[in-house]
């Protein structure tokens, strides 16, 4: 039995309520939290939404990349035309600042 500051509903204060937690499984742990804070997106669960996490959005990348790759090194697909430059890693600051301004829109860095 654990005490736990629940949110029910917007602009509402927060009730201290009496919560029965389950054993953690094998793979788990339990984290004691002595303080926490709330932000914007703890209150889209209060409007029934959600944030769904993406790597490389709904692709596989053990399928896609190496389709890709093929598709660029047999000149299907044009991927040079969408660098805007490419920079050193020094020059990552002046990357960002041209970005804002509009004079770039993708540089990649290259390393040596």
């Amino acid at each position: 039995m654990v005490k736990a500051a629940v949110m029910t509903g917007f602009n509402e204060p927060l009730a201290i309520d009496a919560l029965t937690l389950k054993a953690p499984r094998e793979d788990e742990i339990v984290v004691r939290v002595v303080a926490s804070g709330v932000c914007h997106s703890d209150l889209f669960a209060l409007e029934e939404k959600s944030i769904v996490g993406s790597l490389y959005g709904s692709g596989n990348m053990q399928r896609d990349v190496p389709r890709l790759i093929d598709l660029y090194m047999h000149k299907r697909i044009k991927i040079d035309e969408l660098v805007s430059r490419k920079i050193g890693l020094n020059e990552v600051n002046s990357a960002f600042a041209a970005m804002e301004n509009g004079e770039v829109a993708r540089s990649v860095i290259v390393h040596g």
